[in-house]
């Protein structure tokens, strides 16, 4: 029988138990088969749990491994792209340095070939000030600024105690979610 199935016919036995005080004869004899039936439908319901438990333990350590192996491999990864880059960079200023523009052997072909244009600034920080003092924010991207809920929290913690936190605050409020804790 899968969870669900149980907690349905848990519900089912609970919407029961107002008909067993309402049945002429022995009552007793009918609570005790309603026990005996929670009981069953208990004991198998923590039985299901426990194996999911179990499984969700099993998949956080599979998961655990794989970040571990996903950091293992990304660090490898990017020391042999760091490695790329100076080689090319290496090879480049080699063959600029003796006029060189192609070199074809058999296990390789070395080319020098001109990038498409790309905006460089002097210092960027400036430009952007000119921008912003010229009026030219076409030439600007801005970003929506990000909440820091840590702050946030705190001050919904302590209370709204003035006017101009509750306006930074409107539309925030403290919530309690649940989660199942496995160990």
């Amino acid at each position: 029988m899968k969870l669900y199935e149980l907690t349905n016919d848990f519900a089912q036995l609970f919407d029961r138990v107002d008909e067993i005080s309402e049945l002429d004869g022995d009552t007793e004899t009918y609570q005790q088969a309603w026990f005996d039936t929670l009981s069953g439908i208990e004991e198998e319901f923590e039985v299901k749990a426990e194996n999911i438990g179990a499984y969700i333990k099993a998949l956080t350590a599979a998961a655990k491994d794989l970040k571990a192996e996903e950091s293992a491999l990304s660090k490898r990864r990017k020391a042999k792209e760091k490695q790329i880059y100076w080689l090319k960079k290496y090879l480049l200023e080699s063959m600029q340095a003796i006029g060189r523009t192609k070199i074809d052997r058999p296990m390789a072909v070395l080319s020098v070939k001109n990038c498409p244009e790309s905006v460089k600034f002097q210092d960027e920080k400036a430009f952007v000030d000119a921008c912003m003092e010229s009026g030219h924010d076409e030439y600007l991207r801005y970003k929506m600024p990000e909440i820091d809920r840590t702050v946030v929290r705190e001050v919904l913690q302590r209370g709204n105690k003035s006017d101009s936190e509750y306006l930074t605050l409107a539309g925030a409020y403290l919530a309690r979610d649940q989660r199942i804790d496995i160990k």
